[in-house]
């Protein structure tokens, strides 16, 4: 299984919507974050619109830390089409990120979504303050929580395909 999570500059939300993915699906499957690649599971991010190299925002690493996770490490990585390459879900922030995806490898228009599976955008914090970053993350949260089931199918898939959509 392969799930690619998407937005603008891949500094902030994106980021955290793959750690919150890898936190809650590992422990929905009985393992660690990073057991899911044992089990042949990727989980990525990367960003349409930003240079590869920039770290997480200072409020996005504050905020997963809160949550137990670490992004301090990430940096950012632009969207290429091989990142598309044998992907099962692209979820996107915003409708910008869909359109795109969907002008970078036409092919993966059926599986790229919304991440928040109400159809709602996740809006891009950039240039806001603590609280609202915190809005944001728990946003991204709830819309992980909401596909999650739908993530667990697709990981338990005898093939990792995609089958239906999570959501």
């Amino acid at each position: 299984m392969k799930l690619l999570v998407v937005c603008a500059g891949n500094v902030g939300r994106s980021p955290l919507g793959e750690a919150l993915v890898r936190w809650r699906l590992a422990d929905a499957l009985g393992t660690t974050p990073s057991g899911l690649a044992g089990l042949g599971i990727e989980i990525i991010s990367r960003g349409t619109r930003a240079p590869s190299g920039i770290p997480v925002s200072p409020y996005s690493v504050a905020i997963a830390a809160e949550r137990g996770l670490d992004l301090a490490g990430h940096r950012s990585h632009r969207l290429e089409p091989r990142d598309l390459k044998g992907v099962d879900q692209v979820l996107c922030m915003d409708r910008s990120n869909v359109a795109d995806v969907v002008a970078l490898v036409p092919d993966v228009a059926e599986v790229t979504a919304l991440f928040d599976p109400s159809g709602s955008e996740i809006p891009d914090p950039r240039y806001e303050g603590l609280e609202f970053h915190r809005s944001v993350a728990d946003a991204i949260d709830r819309a992980v929580v909401s596909r999650l089931d739908g993530f667990v199918s697709m990981a338990r898939r005898p093939d990792g395909g995609p089958g239906d959509p999570p959501g």
